[in-house]
């Protein structure tokens, strides 16, 4: 299915523009820019960055239409915010940051620069909350050189050495930066996307393993591309020095420990959760859901879908015990969110993921549909509702909860 040519007309606070990434040697430093496409109508006098879960660290901000309260006031709550100047617009308005790696911090196990995820690992522009509303922005921001080309769901950007700068062509909604002094990379083009693979040289990670992670990589995005009749077009990066997941990736890496794609340890695949990071390509990066509450619904359907690869994988006990640790899980209390505004809807991922795949099983037409509808939506963030009535149209009935 072709991408729908609204697509490329986001829905967003804002674009941003990574206009130069270099390795130093904490990791890297960017140079980006947010373009504000605001409606035109009287909006709030300010809206702030939000420094909360970003990565990097802000080292300098400006803005051509208003005054930035930095650094004073953002230390106490982790957010700088911006007043707009008397007369100005915030419509078209830029706002230009330098990050960075913070000194001290740790440099993953001798990878140099990585892993990175941008926009993920950025901070976020965001309208103060409103009165009242229980709908929470997350990270608003389409990322790189929107074109008239369809953006692809994730890029994977490898540097080399310190002191180089990283450069890319493509349009692009995510990019991960993974590599360095001392790492080896592997690219591998299929017939329609990209899979990379980055680990240490010292961990003497075997060329036939390689080859299986590529091909486990692959084998995802094409089983979730033919059950959603919808190919984007997707590069996918696999950090195999993980000890634990990326906090912040979604979509582009793949960061899990290598055990999840059978190295070492039993050598049990863990297809559902190769599957899941495959899948938030489409939902979670390509097609977005505002809010927690959308969050929820995304990475519930990516883990559906991880899910329904694993059952036709044919890893049948490995099926058996992720559907029961799920259902174990769906009727537990949501974690606590400090970012979540008190009262906003919020959906169990588990839960979500288990209506899912039930309702796939018994009508595949439910995985077109929603193909349809990330196409229809790509490089957009939607109101969860939206998303919410594709499940619902198709009898799926989810319990919502407030934070």
């Amino acid at each position: 299915m072709p991408l729908d040519s609204a697509a490329r007309r986001p829905a967003r606070l804002s674009s941003l523009v990574v206009a130069s990434v270099r390795c130093e040697q904490f990791g890297p430093v960017v140079d980006a820019e947010f373009q504000i496409t605001a409606p035109e109508m009287p909006g709030p006098s300010g809206m702030f960055l939000d420094l909360r879960g970003a990565r990097l660290s802000l080292q300098s901000i400006e803005c051509d239409v208003a005054r930035v309260i930095w650094p004073s006031v953002t230390r106490r709550v982790g957010r700088v915010p911006l007043i707009l100047r008397p007369g100005a617009s915030w419509n078209g308005g830029k706002v230009r940051l330098r990050l960075h790696r913070q000194p001290g911090g740790s440099v993953e196990e001798g990878v140099a620069c990585g892993p990175v995820v941008l926009p993920n690992d950025l901070p976020s522009l965001n309208w103060p909350l409103l009165r009242g509303s229980t709908e929470v922005g997350m990270r608003q921001s389409t990322l790189v050189r929107l074109s008239d080309r369809d953006p692809a769901a994730a890029v994977g950007s490898v540097p080399h050495e310190i002191g180089t700068h990283i450069e890319w062509d493509a349009p692009a909604l995510q990019i991960a930066i993974v590599g360095g002094r001392g790492c080896d990379v592997d690219e591998v083009d299929h017939s329609w996307m990209r899979t990379t693979t980055c680990v240490r040289r010292a961990a003497s990670v075997r060329r036939d393993h390689i080859r299986t992670v590529h091909r486990l990589l692959y084998d995802a995005a094409e089983f979730v591309a033919d059950s959603l009749e919808l190919r984007p077009g997707v590069s996918l990066v696999a950090h195999l020095d993980a000890t634990r997941p990326h906090d912040n990736a979604l979509g582009a890496m793949t960061s899990a420990p290598r055990i999840t794609f059978g190295i070492g340890g039993d050598e049990v695949v863990r297809h559902a959760i190769i599957g899941e990071a495959v899948a938030s390509c489409w939902f979670g990066v390509g097609c977005v859901a505002a809010g927690f509450a959308g969050s929820g619904i995304s990475i519930g359907i990516a883990a559906a879908l991880g899910l329904l690869w694993t059952r036709s994988a044919g890893s049948h006990d490995y099926l058996v015990s992720r559907l029961e640790e799920f259902q174990r899980r769906e009727s537990l209390p949501l974690p606590v969110n400090k970012y979540a505004h008190t009262g906003a809807p919020r959906f169990s991922v588990f839960e979500v993921a288990l209506e899912v795949y039930n309702a796939s099983l018994r009508n595949p037409g439910l995985l077109r549909a929603l193909g349809t509808f990330a196409a229809t939506n790509w490089g957009q963030i939607v109101p969860h509702p939206q998303l919410l009535a594709v499940l619902e149209s198709h009898g799926i009935k989810l319990s919502s909860r407030t934070s």
